[in-house]
């Protein structure tokens, strides 16, 4: 799998015509047509806005997992992380990494 966009992540949304485009964009980027991520929606239920804010927070969520794993000794003793906590947290980094 080729690497992700660095950075933070933020979604944004744009009107056109009588709906709205939902999309994911690098917050530095301030053109709405280099998108991380489309969710081109007529929806009002606000679930695809939901969504793109969800993917748009998959950087710095897969960020905090990896410094769990990597101090998880440390937290281990702290917090009383499960043997089964780590391995979900494992299974989430290798599915964001694309190995699952």
């Amino acid at each position: 799998m080729s690497k992700h966009t660095e950075g933070k992540w933020k979604a944004a949304k744009h009107l056109i015509g009588d709906g709205w485009r939902v999309f994911v964009q690098h917050e530095a980027d301030a053109d709405m047509h280099d998108a991380i991520a489309d969710l081109e929606t007529w929806q009002t239920d606000g679930t695809t806005e939901a969504n793109a804010h969800l993917i748009a927070a998959a950087p710095e969520m897969l960020a905090a997992l990896e410094g769990v794993i990597h101090h998880n000794d440390a937290l281990k003793e702290k917090y009383k992380l499960s043997p089964s906590l780590i391995r979900q947290v494992e299974a989430a980094i290798s599915k964001a990494k694309g190995a699952a």
